[in-house]
């Protein structure tokens, strides 16, 4: 069961796709901001963003910062647009959301048809 009522954080790797990285961007975290907003409970303590690129997501800056949050115990939630912002090869998905769910946090998708969570609702 999600705790809903335990803090989240947006994290953000966009490979924009023929917009620029900050319009990218600017989609991502405003979708996940209307997700945690149809999840009234559900409260977005930080946004963490990453340069798309690098497959392995154990070599960026800001998914090693979600998962020391995660670990230390600030946060419960992560939240991401699509399966891909944590990587494009399923192994490594698989790999850090056992990590996440480890230590007592889950991830969502904040992507239409994908909101839900990984694990729970099935890594894609």
């Amino acid at each position: 069961m999600i705790d809903l009522t335990a803090p989240a954080v947006l994290y953000i790797c966009v490979d924009a796709r023929g917009r620029t990285r900050e319009e990218g961007e600017a989609i991502a975290v405003q979708e996940g901001l209307h997700f945690a907003e149809r999840h009234r409970q559900l409260s977005i303590s930080n946004t963490v963003r990453d340069n798309w690129g690098e497959t392995d997501p154990r070599q960026r800056p800001g998914w090693l910062e979600v998962r020391d949050m995660v670990q230390y115990g600030h946060v419960r939630t992560v939240i991401m647009r699509w399966p891909s912002m944590l990587s494009p090869r399923h192994e490594l998905r698989y790999l850090e959301t056992e990590h996440l769910r480890q230590h007592g946090a889950h991830l969502l998708f904040s992507l239409g048809s994908l909101s839900g969570a990984a694990g729970g609702g099935g890594i894609r």
